[in-house]
Parts: structure tokens; C-alpha cells; sequence
């Protein structure tokens, strides 16, 4: 069986230095607005970042609660994400649709730019996961690919690298048992050769019956 595409750093980002400061402040900034929102509302002692990569976003999510768990597949990753973020938990996942963690473990969880690289039934087997590990009232932001038409890469490939856009009516059906609360589109640097980059989605999870 072929094993799933590995990521080098150069694929993380697809722009140079100065415009990837700038997208980064960007979105830095929407989800800063989307984690204050929350905060308001409650706190947040356990969040998590799945698929975090080597942790470029979870020192945002450091500021908003005081344990921070970062989900990864690639141990080279996870080994840098450990070295540059040592308070945040990071730990090694084979899939993302199986985490170590407890049912109902998290009040929030964010994908930041993850799904959109998964086949269909490995994006519906992740978003299971993370509707199982969320407390109830608890909240997930996607950041994601949002236009249903576009597809990038080898997408006949699903152990392949490739970026599917999927639609944010689509997402909803595939949170079941959350409501979507909240939607906005995906922030980058103005000289990007595309507008239309995704959109963050903010869902929360029903009541316990």
C-alpha cells in the first residue's frame, strides 16, 4: 500500500518570504477576531489544532487558552513543531480520523487549510473525529478550499498531493450535529494570483439531549 504524500517545507507555503508575512498576518487577523468572539462567551481551557503542521498557527490558539494540543501526522513535523513551541502538546497521529484524545475532550478545534487536501472519505472519517472530541456548546473553525470547482493537483491520487475545494454548503452536511454559526472569506496578500482562497467556517455543536 502506497504511503500517504509527505510534506517538505516548500509545499507548506507557495509564495515567497515577503508575501507569505504578509498572508500571514491576515489571516493571524480573522482568526484572532473569530477566537476573541469566543472567548467572550466562555472560557477555553482545551483547544486543539488538527493537522497543525509544525505548529505555524498554534501560538495564536497559545493566547487564547492555556492548553493547546496540535495534531500532526509527519514526525519530522512534530519534532519541529516540539522545538519551536514546546508549551504547546503536539502529538503524532497515524490518521486524523483516529486522535488520542478523549470524547469531548476540546471546547474548540481548528483545520486551517487540511481538509482540502484529503479525498472525500478521508475528509468525512477526520470530520467524525472531530465532532467526537468536541464538547457540546463547543465550536470547530474550518479554514478550507470552498469553491466546489476547483481542484488542483492529482486528485486520482488519493495518497497523492492535491487540493480539492469543496463548498461550505458541503461542509455543513458533513458537521452533523453542529450549527454553522458564522462564515468569512479566507484572507491572503492583495497580489495573489487568486481572490477566491477559501473561507473560514464557524460551527457549534448541539446540546447535550
Amino acid at each position: 500500500m502506497k504511503q500517504p504524500h509527505q510534506w517538505q517545507d516548500n509545499q507548506v507555503v507557495d509564495v515567497g518570504p515577503a508575501e507569505f508575512a504578509s498572508r500571514m498576518y491576515r489571516e493571524q487577523t480573522e482568526l484572532r477576531r473569530y477566537l476573541r468572539g469566543l472567548r467572550g462567551k466562555g472560557a477555553m481551557p482545551r483547544i486543539c489544532d488538527i493537522g497543525a503542521g509544525y505548529g505555524r498557527i498554534s501560538p495564536v490558539l497559545q493566547e487564547f487558552s492555556p492548553h493547546v494540543v496540535a495534531f500532526e501526522r509527519q514526525k519530522e513535523f512534530v519534532l519541529k513543531g516540539k522545538a519551536l513551541h514546546p508549551d504547546v502538546d503536539f502529538r503524532h497521529v497515524n490518521s486524523l480520523a483516529h486522535l488520542p484524545a478523549e470524547d469531548e475532550e476540546f471546547s474548540f478545534a481548528l483545520t486551517f487549510t487540511v481538509l482540502q487536501h484529503l479525498a472525500d472519505h478521508n475528509v468525512v472519517e477526520a470530520i467524525r473525529e472531530i465532532r467526537r472530541v468536541i464538547l457540546p456548546l463547543g465550536h470547530v473553525l474550518l479554514c478550507e478550499e470552498s469553491d466546489g470547482d476547483y481542484v488542483s493537483g492529482s486528485y486520482d491520487d488519493p495518497e497523492g498531493l492535491f487540493t480539492i475545494g469543496r463548498s461550505v454548503e458541503t461542509y455543513q452536511e458533513w458537521m452533523e450535529g453542529f450549527d454553522l454559526i458564522e462564515t468569512s472569506p479566507r484572507p491572503v496578500e492583495i497580489t495573489y494570483n487568486r481572490t477566491d482562497v477559501g473561507h473560514f467556517m464557524l460551527f457549534r455543536k448541539h446540546a447535550r439531549m
